[in-house]
């Protein structure tokens, strides 16, 4: 009855009355509220000029108000059909955006597992590759790690190590070339560490020594010669010249012992053996005196005076040799010369040119 009243208070303003006194109808029959009462009570409270006056004004629109609550029901039916049919809609459109919506959402997240286990996924391999490569703990390991993760967390640790490793792979390398010991060892070793530094003038000092002990068992003088063109500052510089000198000194002398052999043997391809192709001949005795001539024509005169003699000796005294550079000498000595139609003496001077390991007199000066 409470709530009736309160309906029957806000009759007073509002603005479709008309609407408002149906509700209020219906309420007073749900109450048993007498009709004549609800009109006389309406309009106790009303100032609208079209207010329902008496029980007869009642009667004679009771229809219109049938009617009009009639289609106030079908109305209301109506709304309930649209709001049914707006809730179907509603519940279409939500699956429709559910059913579309949903793979967006799904790849969504999955690229956020993407880019959230991936540095994950990553820093796990990485921490297994780097207990593999302390295990291994070589130069290469540490190489293989750092090619892989330019940029790791333990590139600082796998620089160190790297060094460390080296370091041990060179000192393993260089014990294992001691061991063998070889000029091909240290050579050897030398190549393939190009950019080492540790070891390289300790192989270079075992290559020094290695060949100078072979140039002593051979004990010639290319082999001095070699050694002096291989080590500029070699351990055995001094040795190596003074030996080249002597065997140099040696070889020059027995070219010209041998080469008057020749002469005194009268055989001229012997002979022509000890000379030059460039070789010139200077005499100031006999018909051409004071005339230089070339090799061609002093074995012509050879051969002339070799055929008119039934004998030649030659004597020397005083030899001295004389080294110029490593590759030019000057003989000079006393000459006795003896046949059966010639005879003479002088000074005889000769320079000599070391050419492919062989000393060749290139020219010969008789005074």
């Amino acid at each position: 009855m409470k709530e009736f009243i309160k309906l029957i208070k806000e009759y007073k303003t509002t603005n479709n009355k008309k609407a408002y006194f149906l509700v209020i109808l219906e309420r007073s029959g749900k109450i048993h509220f007498p009709t004549y009462s609800l009109i006389q009570l309406v309009n106790s409270i009303s100032n609208d000029p079209t207010k329902i006056t008496s029980s007869e004004g009642w009667i004679e629109k009771e229809a219109d108000l049938q009617q009009e609550k009639k289609v106030f029901e079908e109305e209301k039916i109506e709304l309930k059909k649209d709001k049914i049919v707006f809730e179907n809609n509603k519940k279409d459109n939500f699956s429709f955006k559910k059913k579309y919506l949903i793979i967006p959402a799904i790849i969504s997240v999955l690229i956020l597992v993407f880019f959230a286990v991936i540095p994950i996924f990553k820093s796990t391999e990485e921490n297994k590759l780097w207990d593999k490569v302390c295990i291994e703990n070589t130069m290469s390991s540490y190489e293989y790690y750092l090619n892989h993760y330019p940029e790791g967390k333990h590139i600082n640790e796998a620089l160190r190590k790297k060094g460390l490793a080296l370091e041990k792979e060179e000192e393993m390398i260089w014990e294992k070339v001691v061991r063998t010991n070889t000029k091909r060892s240290y050579l050897n070793y030398l190549s393939n560490n190009k950019n080492s530094t540790k070891y390289k003038k300790e192989a270079n000092e075992k290559l020094d020594e290695i060949d100078w002990v072979s140039a002593q068992n051979k004990n010639t003088y290319a082999e001095y010669k070699k050694y002096l063109s291989s080590y500029p500052s070699g351990n055995h510089i001094a040795e190596a010249r003074t030996e080249k000198n002597k065997i140099a000194v040696r070889n020059v002398n027995n070219t010209i012992i041998s080469w008057i052999n020749c002469w005194q043997e009268k055989d001229l391809n012997c002979f022509n053996s000890f000379i030059s192709n460039d070789y010139t001949y200077e005499t100031a005795t006999g018909n051409n005196k004071n005339k230089l001539q070339n090799k061609s024509e002093r074995l012509s005169n050879l051969k002339s005076q070799f055929n008119k003699r039934s004998y030649i000796n030659i004597s020397i005294t005083n030899l001295n040799i004389k080294l110029l550079e490593d590759k030019m000498a000057i003989v000079n000595y006393s000459q006795k010369y003896e046949s059966n139609s010639w005879n003479d003496e002088g000074l005889k001077t000769l320079y000599l040119r070391y050419t492919n390991n062989e000393w060749k007199i290139y020219r010969d000066i008789f005074k």
